[in-house]
């Protein structure tokens, strides 16, 4: 085949073909008869090859590296240079917003808005602002543990939509449905661009999937500690606090974020070293990046040593024992507990939640509450841990029927709102004894 020939062929010129031949990319054999070139179809294959990875602006020295065309090679060079593309992306985009801006800017006062651009190039093309820039990509870019974390998150809307068709609570879907619909379109979006990272950023999702690779089992590890923490907290209350013949307890509802924050801290402060563990022993490079905001906390621990001891005694002293004739009311300021007889209670409100949105789970639509009154300060259970060893409980929710009871017997005065219990998501028994004793006595 003569080069005139492969010019139609490939669209190349006869100059640029030789100029290929003589870099090295194209090895052409001649005729043993004339000395002429004889190109093959595997020469043309190889000049289209050329072209187009020319067209993707891939250099001579780049391509003088491919020679082989090994396809592992080949595949980390075009991932390589679909970042450059992303990174130039990011530049003709600022480069356009700039000149779009400037030309609504200038005229108006021009020696003014150039000193002001030009600072805002400078600030642009500083160190501080690359290094963020950096960062928010880094950030911006999704890892396999991410994905699964955030799907994990937003699965719990869509859930609950399902969930409340099966147990038909139909008065719920509207808000339901909103949320699921939100949450599915929302990780829709997440997974397709997490996959067309994968695709067209490949070493940049592969570098992230690194650094974050043991983010779900340290989470995994954290709600295992959360859950003892938990339990633990409950035992020594039982053991340390409650009294002799203890019905039910429970601790103030009004302090859970306050609870989590005392429950989390020190879980924060476990996972955060195993971070710094991982990444000091070389099996987790970059490692503490997916855990920088524990690792903050670590810098600071006098400070939030002094806090969490703080917020750990107001939570662990803020709670109430109710046993067959008294409840004992502890509090930080009276750690060791107020004994009052049932007929001290002033009143009892019994209810579900009226509210759409509120810090307080028990005053939201739905959520069962029962208050008393004790030296004008409210006491508030929502179902408090009842004792086991009760053998006549053998329900939810029975030691706060028999409780109410009592108290009903006294004639303590009562108010109650049941509007709202065909909201609550609690089996129809439950609910139905909830409302018992919202109604009993009023």
């Amino acid at each position: 085949m003569k080069i005139k020939d492969v010019e139609k062929l490939t669209g190349l010129t006869a100059k640029s073909i030789r100029f290929y031949e003589a870099k090295g990319l194209l090895e052409v054999g001649r005729n043993e008869e004339n000395s002429y070139r004889e190109y093959t179809e595997e020469n043309v294959k190889q000049l289209r090859r050329i072209k187009l990875f020319r067209y993707l602006d891939f250099s001579i020295e780049e391509l003088q590296q491919m020679k082989d065309w090994d396809v592992e090679t080949v595949k980390k060079s075009l991932s390589a240079k679909a970042a450059e593309y992303s990174v130039q992306m990011a530049d003709v985009e600022q480069k356009r917003d700039l000149c779009l801006s400037l030309y609504k800017d200038y005229g108006k006062n021009t020696e003014e808005v150039v000193e002001e651009y030009h600072e805002a190039i400078d600030f642009i093309e500083g160190e501080e602002f690359q290094e963020l820039r950096t960062e928010l990509e880094r950030f911006a870019c999704p890892s396999i543990s991410e994905m699964v974390v955030w799907t994990l998150v937003f699965l719990g809307p869509i859930l609950s939509l399902f969930l409340n068709l099966e147990i038909q609570q139909y008065k719920a879907l509207w808000l339901n449905i909103p949320l699921a619909l939100g949450a599915t379109v929302w990780l829709t979006l997440k997974w397709r661009d997490f996959f067309r990272q994968r695709k067209y950023n490949k070493n940049a999702v592969k570098d992230k999937n690194q650094q974050t690779k043991f983010v779900i089992p340290i989470m995994i590890l954290g709600i295992v500690l959360s859950m003892m923490a938990l339990g633990g907290v409950v035992y020594l209350q039982q053991e340390w606090m409650a009294p002799e013949g203890w019905l039910f307890f429970e601790t103030d509802p009004r302090l859970m974020w306050l609870m989590i924050v005392t429950i989390m801290v020190p879980i924060l402060m476990v996972l955060a070293w195993a971070a710094d563990f991982l990444d000091r022993s070389g099996k987790w490079e970059g490692g503490k990046y997916a855990f920088d905001w524990a690792v903050e906390l670590r810098k600071r621990t006098p400070i939030v040593t002094v806090v969490w001891v703080v917020c750990a005694y107001i939570c662990f002293t803020s709670v109430t024992f109710v046993t067959a004739d008294q409840i004992i009311r502890h509090s930080p300021i009276h750690p060791l507990g107020i004994r009052y007889e049932y007929s001290a209670v002033e009143k009892v409100d019994a209810r579900f939640g009226t509210k759409l949105f509120s810090i307080f789970d028990h005053e939201r639509k739905g959520s069962f509450s029962y208050t008393i009154w004790l030296d004008g300060k409210k006491t508030i259970f929502t179902g408090g841990s009842g004792n086991e060893e009760i053998t006549r409980y053998e329900d939810t929710y029975l030691e706060l029927e028999e409780f109410d009871q009592a108290l009903m017997k006294l004639g303590i005065p009562k108010t109650g709102d049941a509007s709202t219990s065909d909201r609550c998501d609690m089996d129809k028994r439950y609910v139905d004894r909830l409302v018992r004793i919202t109604e009993n006595g009023k």
